[in-house]
């Protein structure tokens, strides 16, 4: 079962090209890179992640342009799949990992797949879940309208868009349909759930459908079949729609690949995983090297970081490059970080900068209950983090 009360740690990894990915890290031995659906981030391989953590170290990665990571380099209006592939490998590289196990769920599994393709020297394991194969003139039916406009608007629609979208995607398949024939047979998540996921939707922005879009066309038998490395498909009871990997495996598959059936329970579902990675990849893979830091001290340039403290993880925006002491920069109440680098920005690379999500604020953890708040709470968490760094 998945212990919620295991310690998952945040962090961000510079890449060779200056930009950063955010992952969770939790666990330790033998890595296995988690990659999540889109447009959600990390948080949807939380589950995951903490049933592997007794054996080993899950890192659950932003994709980039969702969650916290940066967006692609030059953020490309109409991206392929395979413009992915060169941060993954870039952020393998930055942790040192010569040969991982990867395990993607729907977008995640694509990219996944392209990887493990393209690199196989990297890839001791690739596990796809929510993997299939679809025609394109029937994907071409099915997205009519799945990918509406979200561009900010002034009278706020863009957020009922968002929220219906999220709701629906439980509700109907595609998520724009209305027909009862088309209704799923689950439960609406409770609201906490929907409102966690919405806010993935809205930290992608207007432009979430970057990868989703794409790993729609990138399903395909033909892509899928012609991995070498060893695999695993998962084909899970509880999926309300079982036709798109059926698909997939009738038309067959290497000696490469093995098909998990686990049953229609979540735990079924992780278990499943689970076992494989230890029977298949944990006895004979290389364990986890020390984790690097998250930021480039000498580069005159914003930078993200999680800053342990008492408790829990601060979020900081920071540039450590340049002389005489740090300027710590402190939001108003309800703000956060964010609003500090415009002021702040002057100093870059003349003088250390570190500007902090106050607890319960932007990124960071809440670690105040209502009745601790005070201003000298918050001053202690800020000099706990100055002293970390």
């Amino acid at each position: 079962m998945s212990d919620l009360s295991v310690v998952v740690r945040r962090r961000f990894v510079t890449l060779a090209d200056g930009s950063q990915l955010h992952c969770r890290i939790v666990g330790s031995g033998p890595p296995v890179v988690l990659l999540h659906p889109s447009p959600q981030s990390g948080t949807f391989s939380l589950p995951m992640a903490r049933r592997l953590a007794p054996n080993f170290t899950a890192i659950a990665i932003d994709t980039p342009g969702y969650g916290l990571s940066d967006p692609l380099p030059g953020r490309p209006m109409t991206p392929a799949l395979d413009d992915y592939l060169p941060p993954l490998r870039m952020f393998l590289d930055a942790l040192g990992l010569q040969r991982v196990a990867l395990y993607g769920n729907a977008t995640g599994a694509e990219i996944a797949q392209l990887f493990a393709h393209a690199h196989p020297e990297r890839v001791a394991l690739c596990m796809l879940d929510t993997a299939g194969h679809k025609e394109d003139a029937a994907l071409d039916a099915m997205l009519e309208g799945y990918f509406p406009d979200v561009t900010p608007r002034r009278d706020g629609g863009h957020l009922l868009t968002h929220w219906d979208m999220v709701r629906s995607l439980s509700l109907f398949s595609p998520w724009q349909a209305r027909d009862a024939a088309q209704r799923l047979a689950i439960d609406l998540p409770e609201p906490a759930a929907l409102h966690a996921k919405m806010l993935d939707y809205l930290r992608a922005g207007p432009a979430y459908a970057a990868a989703y879009r794409p790993a729609f066309y990138t399903a395909k038998h033909a892509l899928i079949a012609r991995l070498r490395v060893p695999t695993t498909l998962t084909r899970w009871e509880g999926k309300p729609d079982l036709s798109e990997v059926d698909a997939l495996i009738a038309r067959g598959l290497p000696p490469n690949f093995t098909v998990l059936r686990p049953g229609p329970g979540v735990e079924a579902r992780l278990e499943a995983a689970e076992r494989h990675l230890l029977e298949r990849y944990r006895p004979s893979a290389a364990l986890m090297p020390p984790l690097p830091d998250q930021v480039e001290r000498r580069a005159a340039r914003w930078q993200s970081c999680f800053v342990d403290v008492p408790g829990g993880q601060l979020f900081a925006r920071v540039c450590l490059a340049g002389e005489g002491r740090p300027l710590l920069g402190l939001h108003d109440p309800a703000g956060s970080s964010r609003r500090l680098e415009a002021l702040m920005s002057p100093w870059l690379g003349r003088r250390p900068l570190i500007a902090l999500d106050n607890p319960g604020n932007g990124e960071s953890d809440a670690l105040l209950t209502r009745e601790a708040i005070s201003t000298e709470a918050y001053a202690a968490f800020a000099e706990a983090a100055l002293a970390v760094g």
